[in-house]
């Protein structure tokens, strides 16, 4: 799994207004002074982020970003798909399409393919986990006990070996 520039960031902007003060607005300069980025790369991903829902926007001296909803309801998942789509293929038929080499379907197409069946379940656990921690979680949590949250969840073995 490869995180973009563009989940990575619009996931921080959204840490961000999470981690605000109850019902206070924050601005999109805050937000991209608090991250380092440009104002209009965190307007960008703010709008990503506001058509799908997950945050709302009001204009005004006291205007800003407020999530959209509970935290505990947003979940990690979400976030990424909104900001990026599929974290890995997630139709492994086109897959077949994207690593076809020269045809214009992969040779194994009709065979039983082992290494489609990989990503496939690679794709099913990572979603899965991702679709279990919500920006709620992260927010109460530093990292140290989010830590202890994940390895309680999905394994003390995951967590050591940082695979959550």
């Amino acid at each position: 799994m490869k995180v973009t520039a563009q989940e990575e960031y619009g996931f921080r902007c959204i840490l961000q207004i999470a981690q605000a003060e109850p019902n206070r607005h924050i601005s999109c300069a805050e937000i991209a002074r608090a991250e380092r980025i440009s104002v209009p790369y965190a307007a960008k991903l703010l709008n990503i982020l506001r058509r799908a829902g997950l945050v709302k926007s009001s204009t005004g001296v006291k205007g800003g970003y407020r999530l959209g909803h509970d935290p505990q309801e947003i979940t990690v998942l979400e976030i990424l798909k909104v900001l990026d789509g599929d974290l890995l293929v997630s139709d492994f038929a086109d897959f077949c399409k994207c690593f076809a080499g020269l045809q214009e379907r992969c040779v194994h197409y009709k065979d039983s393919c082992c290494v489609r069946s990989v990503w496939s379940t690679i794709s099913t656990h990572i979603e899965g986990t991702l679709g279990r921690i919500t920006l709620g979680e992260l927010v109460a949590h530093d990292e140290s006990t989010m830590s202890a949250t994940i390895a309680a969840r999905f394994g003390e073995d995951a967590a050591r070996r940082g695979w959550v």
